[in-house]
């Protein structure tokens, strides 16, 4: 990243080009430096973002020569021609998977505007209202791509291969082109665009991957606590990942009690004797990304807020959350901005929710 690109984007927010995409949803021009303006979503809660340099950035994309065609949204990609071409880290597909998630589901779409130019967002056994926020989106942002799945998904005990996770996934995956990036990205997330587009110029190789670092946090009575996962409060390294589709696939990943190493719960090809003994009794499908040859993986800075206590089927707080307020870490300063830890912008992003449905 050059030192130009750098500073332009470090300028500006995430709220500066999202009040800029919301005011191109509605058809009004920026006059004003200053600019509160609300979503125009009529599928899901609309909520309202203030950009304190609205005019200037729109001032500097007007004057950028080959802004990427007019229907390409606004975003940091916008700073750096790099990110026009297809093949390049800096222009990946965000690889999205929807059941039944209209309570985040718009929040979490819009939070990925400024550092996402394209995507496909696969959609099953929807009937929350999530399909028609999904439609609505790609109405809006056409270069993302919405693909409803034609079949159930099961997990436990599945009738058909259709009906699995792993056949679901690699379907969406089918429309990703080869050798272009993609990024796994999950809708019960708020995305911090700038540092997720920062940390796209990691990639050098199409070998490499990157795994984006989380945190979870779970709020009750206006109090945010932090979930822990089996790496900690603080995840760093999550199941969301950026890599080059070289002929990309999902395996299935059997869980049952007679399957309790990880290389006997992966079916690669024909099933093994005792895989075979685990599928004729109850089991539950799921997938795996199996990793074959790589270059290098990196690691993000905290660059998302997960809130999996929004789920109806997961609703609660688990019995081993640590208030904010007690969380201490060495990456703290380092790899997590103190800024993102504070009450306050927890809280602001949660309102984006439709917490009513």
């Amino acid at each position: 990243m050059s030192p130009k690109i750098c500073s332009q984007i470090n300028n500006f927010s995430n709220e500066d080009f999202l009040v800029l995409n919301f005011a191109r949803e509605q058809n009004l021009a920026i006059t004003q430096e200053n600019l509160t303006i609300s979503s125009a979503t009529k599928t899901s809660k609309p909520y309202t973002l203030q950009s304190l340099k609205a005019l200037s950035l729109d001032t500097l994309l007007n004057k950028k020569k080959g802004g990427g065609g007019a229907n390409r949204h606004y975003g940091f990609f916008r700073f750096d021609s790099k990110a026009n071409n297809p093949k390049s880290p800096l222009n990946p597909w965000g690889y999205i998977r929807v059941k039944n998630e209209a309570r985040t589901l718009r929040a979490s779409l819009d939070s990925i505007l400024p550092a996402i130019q394209r995507g496909v967002i696969g959609y099953n056994d929807c009937d929350d209202g999530s399909e028609e926020i999904i439609l609505e989106f790609c109405q809006t942002y056409p270069s993302f791509i919405p693909i409803k799945y034609p079949y159930s998904v099961e997990i436990k005990n599945p009738k058909k291969e259709e009906n699995k996770l792993y056949y679901y996934s690699n379907y969406i995956l089918s429309f990703i082109p080869q050798g272009e990036w993609f990024i796994k990205l999950d809708m019960d997330h708020i995305y911090d665009a700038k540092k997720l587009f920062k940390s796209l110029y990691l990639l050098k190789k199409n070998t490499d991957i990157l795994t984006l670092s989380r945190m979870d946090f779970y709020i009750q009575w206006e109090e945010v606590y932090i979930g822990k996962s089996v790496r900690g409060y603080y995840n760093r390294a999550g199941d969301q990942t950026l890599r080059c589709n070289l002929n990309c696939k999902y395996y299935e990943r059997i869980l049952s009690p007679k399957l309790q190493e990880w290389g006997d719960q992966i079916l690669k090809g024909k099933p093994t004797k005792i895989q075979l003994e685990a599928l004729q009794e109850n089991y539950h499908s799921y997938e795996a990304k199996v990793e074959d040859s790589y270059s290098r993986v990196y690691r993000s800075e905290l660059c998302h807020y997960h809130f999996p206590g929004i789920k109806k089927r997961r609703e609660g707080i688990p019995q081993n959350v640590l208030p904010l307020k007690e969380f201490n870490d060495e990456a703290i300063g380092v790899e997590i901005v103190p800024k993102m830890l504070e009450k306050e912008t927890i809280l602001s992003l949660y309102s984006r929710f439709d917490l009513a449905r």
